[in-house]
């Protein structure tokens, strides 16, 4: 499976990076108002349409060899399904719902962490009181109820 995945991806590159080439060579249709394509806006000579054909030719090619590929590895599983016994397609289903649930679990673990942070960084937002402050505030009341029992015991 990991063989299919790379070989996959670096058809898939090459395919993006040709498809990428001909994007930039090709111009722009609807940037020469006058229908002249014999320029683009950056002064270069249009590609030539055999040309054109021409590099698209590869990128058929990979686009045909992936399908290929594709086609290859779905008879290669279903060979390979064919095969199990009984054990062995249970041991195979649960390991796929066992990695379907993992996923389940991390993404409802990633939700409620980020949860958690925002609530955190609300309150940090809404009680932000330097400590200095607080014990100020703890010390007058103090030395106020001070003076108030003292008023009492006076009284």
């Amino acid at each position: 499976m990991a063989e299919f995945v790379e070989a996959r991806a670096e058809l898939e590159a090459r395919k993006t990076e040709l498809d990428s080439q001909i994007k930039a060579a090709t111009p722009d249709k609807g940037a020469d108002e006058e229908g002249d394509n014999a320029e683009t806006g950056d002064d270069e000579p249009a590609m030539d349409e055999a040309q054109l054909r021409e590099w698209k030719k590869p990128v058929t090619a990979l686009r045909k060899e992936i399908r290929a590929q594709e086609l290859g590895f779905a008879q290669r599983l279903n060979a390979a399904v064919d095969v199990l016994d009984e054990a062995g397609a249970a041991e195979l289903l649960l390991a796929i719902l066992r990695n379907d649930m993992h996923v389940i679990l991390e993404r409802y673990i990633s939700a409620q962490r980020r949860q958690v942070v925002a609530a955190f960084e609300n309150w940090l937002e809404k009680y932000r009181v330097p400590l200095a402050d607080v014990e100020a505030a703890r010390d007058d009341a103090q030395a106020k109820m001070k003076m108030f029992l003292h008023g009492l015991r006076d009284a």
